[in-house]
């Protein structure tokens, strides 16, 4: 007994696996904002934590948006923090302490 392959279907199974885009256009625009503002902070940091929650370990190695990561100017370098992982997660576990301190703005007047 022997195989045979319905071509249309073939077709169908190929069309209907084609990789799809990873990004949209708008979050490449958004990734390419962001790359150009990471490479400021961190010139500006000079590596180091910017945020220094009692918890830090010194070195940063991640960027916190300010404001989140949705609204006009979220990636202007004034906006984003290098921090370490330490204070990373401190900032996001007690918002409250982080807008006391600087390290989260509220957009347009909303409340968290």
């Amino acid at each position: 007994m022997t195989l045979r392959r319905d071509p249309e279907k073939a077709r169908l199974w190929r069309q209907r696996s084609q990789r799809i885009k990873p990004m949209s256009a708008k979050a490449q625009r958004f990734q390419a904002q962001f790359n150009l503002s990471k490479a400021a902070v961190a010139k500006r940091s000079g590596g180091f934590c910017e945020a220094r929650t009692p918890a830090c370990a010194v070195y940063a190695t991640h960027f916190h948006h300010k404001a989140g990561r949705v609204g006009p100017g979220v990636n202007l370098p004034g906006m984003i923090l290098h921090a370490c992982d330490a204070c990373h997660r401190q900032i996001h576990a007690s918002p409250e302490e982080s807008y006391r301190q600087g390290w989260m703005v509220k957009r347009l007047g909303r409340q968290a």
